[in-house]
């Protein structure tokens, strides 16, 4: 019944429990119906623990890299509208919108990552994240999709990223596109560093 279980072991390396021969009465006798029954149970928790973590992203573009952030952390995803300037904001900001009569802090996560600035486009998007009950908008050059991943298969952060990328991922998965990086949304809506810039969400 277990889709892990090849070759004798199951995914963990450990030996496979025993299956019934064909014609084999296993469970005969007066508590072979109970026996039979804990059999069924304890196949089923063996799967339960195989059970592979799946959790949801948002897959979009920044220049030519494919990032990632948790799908609980973004409500929707915006085309960009305008974007006003605002004294005094924090390097990364790269002004506010309007988002149905509220105001909107848009984050531009080229300069978020220290890589320069998203160059607003026809594909640009704005990413509405929300945290700590505050909504902040972080501006990408497209959105991609919504995907699926297998948690097992996230490999560890390489060296040699620059700018805040090394500092700001939670791991990297790799698919049939290339490598997905996928960001720590928690980590990056603070914005510590030299030049004490504090948290984005205060």
């Amino acid at each position: 019944m277990s889709g892990g279980e090849k070759d004798g072991r199951n995914r963990s390396g450990d030996e496979a429990r025993p299956r019934p021969e064909p014609g084999a009465e296993p469970f005969a006798g007066a508590d072979g119906l109970y026996a039979f029954a804990d059999y069924l149970q304890a196949d089923q928790e063996h799967e339960e623990e195989e059970a592979e973590e799946i959790r949801t992203w948002v897959a979009f573009r920044l220049a030519a890299r494919r990032l990632a952030l948790p799908v609980e952390s973004v409500q929707e995803i915006r085309r960009v509208e305008e974007i006003t300037r605002v004294p005094r904001a924090p390097s990364a900001v790269r002004g506010v919108t309007g988002l149905r009569g509220q105001v909107l802090p848009v984050v531009d996560l080229m300069a978020r990552l220290g890589l320069g600035e998203v160059e607003i486009g026809e594909a640009s998007r704005i990413l509405v994240m929300v945290s700590r009950g505050r909504l902040i908008g972080l501006l990408v050059d497209a959105a991609e999709r919504v995907a699926e991943l297998g948690m097992s298969r996230v490999e560890p952060v390489p060296d040699g990223l620059p700018g805040e990328l090394p500092r700001l991922l939670d791991g990297v998965f790799r698919d049939e596109r290339g490598p997905l990086l996928l960001l720590a949304a928690e980590r990056l809506l603070r914005l510590e560093g030299p030049e004490g810039l504090g948290d984005l969400r205060r």
